[in-house]
């Protein structure tokens, strides 16, 4: 795994890209983590994006929302993200996934399956992750670099101006 800590070049690149994840990771109704994720090809830009939310067929209550639950209906940003991408018929292979959360084995699973090369997360996110969700962000890591996935993490400050929020486990925290 690559850590990138500057602002020029492929960190510039991985900061406006993750700025574009957390944007969207600003969307999800989830009370309790917002999560965001972009599919970018190298020659043609932004294909496809997601952020962790039910299926759109399904009518989530706030009761649904607030439940022990809620985790049966609501899809990763990653897994919509890709979703996304295949819905309006995108060959995701060779492209970049840039996420808010490093992936879950799921989402590992389907990054590995849809031929994305490369993954890009924030540092400063995956600082936060603790006991078993740590764990499992750890695994899809491992999944995925086992498969030949570049695995990138981009360590800085997302939102400057402090104008993102977004809620993880619960509190509200600025990228």
């Amino acid at each position: 795994m690559k850590i990138i800590n500057e602002n020029v070049g492929e960190g510039l690149l991985c900061k406006t890209y993750l700025h574009h994840a957390y944007k969207m990771a600003q969307q999800s109704p989830d009370p309790s983590t917002q999560v965001g994720a972009v599919i970018v090809n190298p020659t043609l830009g932004p294909l496809s994006h997601g952020f962790n939310k039910p299926p759109d067929r399904i009518n989530m209550t706030d009761d649904m929302l607030n439940s022990k639950d809620k985790n049966y209906y609501i899809e990763h940003a990653e897994r919509n993200a890709i979703l996304d991408g295949l819905y309006a018929k995108y060959d995701l292979k060779g492209c970049t996934m840039y996420s808010t959360w490093a992936a879950c084995p799921d989402c590992a699973r389907a990054i590995i399956a849809c031929g994305i090369v490369k993954v890009v997360s924030h540092k400063e996110m995956y600082d936060r992750y603790t006991g078993s969700m740590k764990k499992l962000v750890d695994i899809g890591i491992k999944m995925m670099e086992d498969a030949g996935i570049e695995m990138v993490i981009w360590s800085g400050i997302i939102s400057e101006h402090k104008r993102i929020k977004i809620r993880t486990s619960g509190r509200v925290w600025t990228p």
